[in-house]
């Protein structure tokens, strides 16, 4: 299965850019999360956003790793 969802994921996100990076409007937000989250906006209009866990209970959290900087 994992590796399933990684060819999805590089099908996805291979060779693109990130655009733009935005909050969710609370239109967007779905109604059981308490807060926005970071939206990136992707070259194509493919819009990611972290979820607390994979069933969607709430917003997640993003970290940048820079290993040159660690």
């Amino acid at each position: 299965m994992k590796v399933d969802w990684q060819a999805k994921a590089e099908g996805l996100l291979l060779g693109k850019k990130i655009v733009g990076v935005r909050w969710q409007t609370d239109k967007e937000r779905p109604s059981w999360w308490e807060r926005s989250a970071i939206v990136l906006v992707l070259d194509d209009g493919t819009e990611l956003v972290a979820s607390r866990d994979d069933e969607g209970n709430g917003p997640g959290g993003t970290a940048v790793v820079d290993h040159d900087n660690f």
